[in-house]
């Protein structure tokens, strides 16, 4: 509730702004029209006339959604932010590696290949996130941050793949 508080201030914020614009905006176009001052008459619509949103019939099957480009691209957009916060949680864990090399080494090249030539050698490692200096926290809450941005575009991406691309109310319109 709060969040919505919040947007419709944010919004009443920016009339004042946007009026203003509202009334130059003309002048500007009369002057790169080399138009009279005050000769252009631009009528405001209200917001309602402008942005409609289409009505979605019902028995629209869901499987056109299941197929359409925006909305597969919003679903993998959101699958990579969840696997960037395992992503960023596996920093908290030690890393252990193990590595290995081999070769030959002796003196003379005749006795190369050898038994007493071979050398090798294996040896583990352990590395101990202990002191990152907070690194490790910044990039847990950067990727829980992202995901919830996409968590909440994800509705918009729906009714643009709805309305857009996907042209699932034409689809419905022609087949109605």
């Amino acid at each position: 509730m709060k969040r919505t508080e919040v947007l419709v201030a944010e919004a009443a914020g920016t009339i004042p702004d946007l009026a203003r614009t509202r009334a130059v905006e003309p002048h500007r176009l009369e002057v790169l029209n080399g138009m009279s001052p005050g000769s252009l008459d631009l009528h405001g619509k209200p917001l309602r006339a402008v942005v409609v949103q289409p009505d979605i019939p019902v028995g629209l099957p869901s499987q056109l959604l299941e197929r359409c480009q925006d909305i597969l691209q919003a679903e993998a957009t959101l699958m990579a932010s969840n696997a960037r916060i395992g992503q960023a949680r596996a920093y908290f864990f030690p890393t252990l590696s193990i590595t290995g090399q081999g070769g030959l080494q002796s003196v003379e090249f005749s006795n190369w290949f050898t038994g007493n030539s071979s050398n090798y050698s294996i040896g583990p490692s352990i590395t101990l996130p202990i002191f990152q200096g907070g690194t490790n926290l910044a990039r847990l809450d950067s990727a829980e941050s992202r995901h919830v941005q996409m968590l909440e575009s994800l509705p918009a991406d729906y009714f643009t793949g709805i309305s857009g691309s996907c042209g699932l109310v034409d689809f419905a319109e022609r087949k109605g």
